[in-house]
């Protein structure tokens, strides 16, 4: 007998990602009527790091964890009072674990970024239909401190150099620079190549480190995006005011010996003030 509803069962896959905890987020009420207005602002108002590569992702809820349990006697009325503060964990199995921006996050810990030697004049080409009006390009190659590229000419392979006021060059929510070409102007159709012209600083080498000694941990809202099903719909799951417990393994391996890739575990708890809350389109 096929299941009731597959959209229930535990086979969908997720993709892990966190981002900083910041003050201002709505708290969920208790009966969850604004769980829309929360999931929402999470979305729009957080960018998040992927820790990419993970299997085994899986969120617990352990509502038996600090119960409080009151009982009169057994003659008399017996169990007067019950209540129980939930334990929230996420956990995965990570493989990218040497990923140093999302160790950063996580840990805490900014890394050292190194200015490799300059490279001007770089060109990238967006092949005929890999780009289109008003959708962002994405530069591959970015500045090691994360400065805005030095963008010197966009032109088309039909039409020629754009004039400047063709397209933009700015940086999207990740602090990535990207150009954004317009439809008019220099351009008689979309079916050209285009070719951007720039300048970049590259990173040499990138440095960090953990000291050993008390500190504070960071807090975080760690989120898991499902796969999307043939439909397009993915869930998202938040756990805001979360920090990592456990420990994070660094493994070095030689994979042809081994026959494998050893990944780390990582462990989010979920702390006192903070919820858990879900947008799911699949149900």
């Amino acid at each position: 007998m096929p299941a009731q509803n597959p959209n229930a069962l535990p086979i969908v896959a997720a993709k892990l990602s966190v981002a900083p905890f910041a003050a201002g987020i709505p708290m969920l009420a208790d009966d969850n009527s604004n769980a829309d207005v929360v999931t929402q602002y999470l979305e729009a108002n957080f960018t998040y790091t992927r820790l990419a590569s993970i299997i085994d992702g899986q969120i617990s809820q352990n509502l038996a964890d600090n119960t409080i349990s009151v009982d009169a006697d057994e003659c008399d009325t017996g169990n007067i009072y019950e209540a129980s503060e939930p334990a929230i964990n996420a956990s995965a199995t990570w493989y990218e674990s040497q990923n140093l921006d999302a160790l950063s996050i996580i840990l805490g810990t900014p890394t050292l970024d190194v200015a490799g030697t300059p490279v001007v004049g770089f060109n990238q080409l967006a092949s005929n239909g890999s780009w289109s009006f008003a959708n962002a390009i994405k530069l591959s190659n970015q500045n090691f401190d994360g400065s805005i590229n030095n963008v010197t000419q966009v032109s088309w392979s039909v039409d020629g150099v754009l004039l400047a006021a063709d397209y933009t060059v700015s940086q999207d929510s990740n602090g990535d620079t990207v150009v954004t070409v317009f439809s008019g102007g220099s351009a008689t159709t979309a079916a050209q190549d285009l070719t951007i012209t720039y300048d970049y600083t590259p990173t040499d080498k990138r440095y960090g480190g953990l000291k050993v000694t008390t500190k504070e941990l960071p807090r975080l809202i760690v989120r898991f995006e499902t796969c999307p099903d043939a439909d397009g719909k993915i869930n998202y799951h938040y756990l805001v005011n979360s920090t990592l417990t456990g420990e994070l393994l660094t493994v070095f391996v030689d994979p042809v010996r081994a026959g494998d890739i050893t990944g780390s575990s990582v462990e989010f708890e979920t702390k006192k003030g903070g919820f858990y809350v879900f947008d799911n389109e699949r149900f």
